[in-house]
């Protein structure tokens, strides 16, 4: 069968923390973009410094990662700490900038992206994204009962 590789991505290439000025910019220009288009822009203006985007060279790599991997008939589970699809989220904030991005390339792949596992919104939740692949957003430890398992097995 075919073989499985994991693609981490940085949702905080562009960030307040990394160069505040790039990071203006970005969230300038999707703020406007979404405007544009009607779409939710809380994740671009609550939490500034605890969200960022995925810059354009880090995009390109993943692009090509993943043909490659399409080329070799694998598959791949994608890692990221901010979420990348609102729907996963609890309140649509901790969310990467460019999430519909970043998404909307992943879903260009469906038959190599076999799940995005995320973190970063405590609350946890899951999503199918338009192309068909499945965000999950998993729970804060800390927000767990206390007594309860912060563990889990992945089975794919």
């Amino acid at each position: 069968g075919p073989g499985w590789r994991v693609l981490v991505i940085d949702t905080y290439d562009v960030c307040v923390h990394r160069d505040a000025a790039a990071a203006q910019e970005v969230r300038g220009l999707l703020r406007a973009q979404a405007r544009a288009r009607s779409r939710p822009s809380q994740h671009l203006t609550a939490h500034q410094e605890l969200n960022g985007a995925v810059g354009a060279e880090q995009l390109a790599w993943v692009r090509s990662r993943l043909t490659v991997a399409s080329e070799a008939q694998e598959q791949m589970v994608v890692l990221a700490h901010a979420a990348l699809h609102i729907d996963a989220t609890c309140y649509g904030d901790a969310l990467c900038w460019n999430w519909e991005e970043v998404s909307g390339l992943l879903d260009a792949f469906p038959h190599v992206v076999a799940a995005v596992i995320t973190g970063h919104d405590h609350y946890g939740g899951s999503a199918t994204s338009a192309g068909g692949i499945h965000h999950r957003v998993l729970e804060a430890a800390l927000e767990g009962a206390v007594g309860a398992p912060t563990h889990a097995v992945l089975e794919l």
